[in-house]
Parts: C-alpha cells; structure tokens; sequence
C-alpha cells in the first residue's frame, strides 16, 4: 500500500519541475517586437538558444529556421517587471555573463 502512494507523489513532484525562468522567457519572447508577425504555431522557443544571467535581470535569445541558420537575436533586460531591448554590444554582453540558465531547442544545458 505504502508504495502505491508513493508513485502519485513522485509524479506530482515531475509535474512541478520546469524551469523557474518559463515566466520569465515566455515574457520576453513575447515582448520581442520582431516575433510580432510570426506564426503562431511554431514554437519559438523549441528553436533558439536562450541565455539568463544576473539573477534573470538578462534575458538573451538567438533564434534559428529549420536549416539551424540564425535568423534573429535580442538581448532584453527585466527590471521592475519592464522589458527593455539591449541595443548595446549584445555579443560582448552575451560573453561576459555569467549565465544561471541555458536551453538550446528547449533543453537545459549546462
């Protein structure tokens, strides 16, 4: 009996491990003012590249078609539940952070 009631909460546990950035992803993707006029039936974030560092104050996404060709970037900065667009160097900003999050094609990475 006893292991019976383990397995439901095993599997409720499963449920609740996503990533603690989703919010904060899906917020700045859907801020990002180039995937205004995307369709909505791809999944953007099954194809790009994302990075958070600073406690997820950056949020950077590089995002590529079905060749695995970049078709477009942004780096955004969430303060005070604002997004704002980096227009600075972005590459230089990408390789200086130290990232607490990284998923390539909607994995974690390490």
């Amino acid at each position: 009996m006893k292991k019976l009631l383990v397995l439901p909460v095993f599997a409720i546990a499963l449920m609740g491990c996503g990533s603690e950035y989703d919010e904060l992803i899906d917020g700045a993707i859907s801020n990002h003012h180039e995937w205004s006029d995307v369709d909505q039936e791809r999944e953007i974030r099954e194809n790009a590249e994302i990075m958070i560092w600073d406690d997820g104050r950056y949020i950077s996404a590089v995002f590529f078609d079905e060749d695995g060709s970049e078709i477009g970037d942004f780096v955004m900065e969430h303060a005070r539940g604002n997004f704002t667009e980096e227009l600075a160097d972005v590459e230089r900003m990408r390789e200086n952070a130290d990232v607490d999050y990284r998923e390539r094609f909607g994995e974690e990475i390490d």
